[in-house]
């Protein structure tokens, strides 16, 4: 008998940051956007950098309230430099009620008004993964509950060839003022205008005593599965101790409710304050075809809001997908020159597969028209095995399937 199977790709990305001593928010939130521009890279090329933006209060209601003390600032980095960089900055803050950028393209006007919080030495992170790098402020700074204006000025004296890229947020336009320079001269104008924000990482005085939350949860295999490749799911998930007390015999408990109803209980034995714990809970069943919810949950503590994870999955013999159908993307992924393949890897079971054809999400920006678009399959050694016709995308399949 030959079975049918339509592949489905999305992409959804959620990030948590806490420590223990001081609680760290990034703002403005990463969207998956990354730039090696907009912040110190660590090259010769960008030996001075002076750049101000703002994070409206839109941005920080959720997770910032009025009147927190800001105890530390730094950067969100996707990738270091490959050798020793850095230099000095200088970094300023200043309350604001402006929901775009109006400062001045001038930097002296543009921070007149605004408080340096940090003068010292930004040694940029070596190395190919993700890193966080954070500045005690000199003095604190309170925020008043509205937007924030970021500015810093950067000058370089040891230099690496291959620069940094730093997480981004790009959702507001012309958001960045900046400019650099070759040489230890920094521009007094700034003339370059971008959409790509830095993530900046604030940190203020942690508030609670036995505190602890759910920062990641994600199922081993996909969202959308059929029975015929798995019969049994797994969970996995990051629990964070973002109190100041240790904690102990921490029940998490799992609840399937749906076409497989299931329950599971793990036990985390001890938990120190600042410090996660990766929980893998194996044996969820998916036999009966329909839609289950997996709710992930920790007892009661000082901030309830944390302490699940809901997962929505569809159990089907026709289907296999990383996402919800109900689900729509918050970032896109694509390239300016083609040929090109995004590939995402699937692993079934040894049954014998039919593919009838994959689907994809087009994102709503309007340089994809024009583009082609095709689904090709390939075995695990990278080789073509099939391909369908090419697709030009046009105005009306933007943020459609």
């Amino acid at each position: 008998m030959k079975r049918n199977l339509l592949i489905i790709l999305c992409l959804l990305i959620h990030i948590d940051l806490f420590s223990q001593a001081l609680i760290k928010i990034s703002l403005p939130q990463d969207n998956g956007s990354m730039s090696g521009l907009r912040a110190p890279n660590g090259t010769s090329s960008q030996t001075t950098l002076r750049a101000h933006f703002i994070i409206p209060k839109s941005e920080i209601t959720p997770y910032l309230t009025n009147g927190k003390e800001l105890k530390s600032i730094g950067f969100s980095l996707s990738t270091g430099v490959n050798t020793v960089a850095g230099g000095n900055i200088k970094i300023y803050l200043q309350n604001t009620v402006d929901n775009t950028n109006n400062k001045s393209t001038t930097w002296a006007t543009a921070i007149s008004g605004m408080t340096n919080v940090y003068d010292g030495v930004y040694t940029i992170p070596v190395g190919s993964s993700e890193s966080e790098v954070n500045f005690n402020l000199s003095s604190t700074f309170t925020y008043t509950g509205d937007g924030l204006y970021v500015a810093y000025d950067y000058l370089g004296t040891s230099f690496s060839t291959t620069g940094a890229v730093y997480k981004t947020n790009n959702s507001l336009g012309s958001a960045v003022k900046m400019n650099s320079t070759n040489t230890t001269t920094p521009p007094t104008t700034l003339s370059l205008l971008s959409s790509f924000r830095p993530v900046m990482v604030f940190g203020y005085d942690n508030p609670f005593q036995n505190e602890l939350s759910i920062s990641t949860a994600m199922i081993d295999s996909v969202s959308m599965l059929s029975p015929l490749v798995f019969s049994n799911e797994g969970l996995y998930a990051t629990i964070k101790n973002t109190g100041a007390n240790n904690a102990t015999n921490v029940a998490l408990n799992l609840t399937v409710t749906g076409a497989n109803p299931y329950t599971d209980t793990y036990t985390i034995a001890s938990l120190l304050a600042g410090d996660s714990i990766n929980v893998h809970l194996t044996g969820i069943p998916t036999i009966v075809s329909g839609s289950q919810t997996l709710t992930l949950s920790l007892p009661n503590d000082e901030v309830n809001t944390n302490n699940q994870k809901v997962i929505v999955q569809q159990i089907a013999c026709d289907k296999l997908a990383y996402y919800q159908p109900s689900d729509v993307p918050d970032e896109g992924i694509g390239y300016q020159t083609l040929p090109n393949i995004v590939v995402v890897k699937y692993t079934t079971s040894t049954l014998p597969l039919q593919l009838l054809g994959a689907e994809a999400h087009i994102y709503t920006d309007i340089q994809s028209v024009g583009k082609q678009l095709s689904a090709v399959v390939l075995d695990a050694a990278g080789n073509l095995l099939a391909e369908t016709d090419l697709v030009t995308i046009n105005n009306s399949q933007l943020n459609t399937k």
